[in-house]
């Protein structure tokens, strides 16, 4: 597996990476593409963006120093429960410590709360999700 940043050509594929990871926690159709403009992945709002290949794209994620907070982690579900997440989540904490930062926070999906917590992230909070005020998202974050 090799991590290095993504080509901004590779936004299409990266937005079909991201659905169908997020897919994978068993959203229907309809919550799916109600997910479809906020999951779009845009290069022109990337600050640091870093995918990992293996092969094929197999994972994302958008560290944004400016205000300390991980927007995007995703894994193609062929690539899951390999390591790759957490290769991706280890490569952003590296990086947010080098640029100074005091912590990171994210919004978590319910289903990835788990991995964060594995990984020494703390819930501190709610907000509402961007797509659907069905249910609040944890914030969690993590002290560096």
């Amino acid at each position: 597996m090799i991590l290095r940043a993504p080509d901004p050509q590779e936004a299409p594929a990266l937005t079909d990476l991201v659905m169908r990871s997020k897919a994978s926690w068993g959203y229907d159709a309809a919550f799916m593409e109600a997910c479809r403009d906020v999951l779009t992945v845009r290069p022109e709002s990337w600050e640091v963006p870093q995918v990992a290949v293996d092969g094929d794209l197999v994972g994302y994620v958008e560290l944004h120093p400016s205000d300390c907070t991980l927007n995007h982690l995703f894994i193609d579900p062929k690539a899951q429960h390999r390591g790759v997440g957490s290769a991706l989540l280890s490569w952003a904490v590296d990086r947010a410590r080098a640029e100074g930062l005091p912590h990171l926070t994210l919004a978590a999906d319910p289903n990835a709360e788990g991995f964060y917590h594995r990984h020494g992230w703390t819930i501190t909070g709610s907000t509402p999700s961007e797509v659907a005020n069905v249910r609040p998202l944890a914030v969690m974050t993590l002290t560096l």
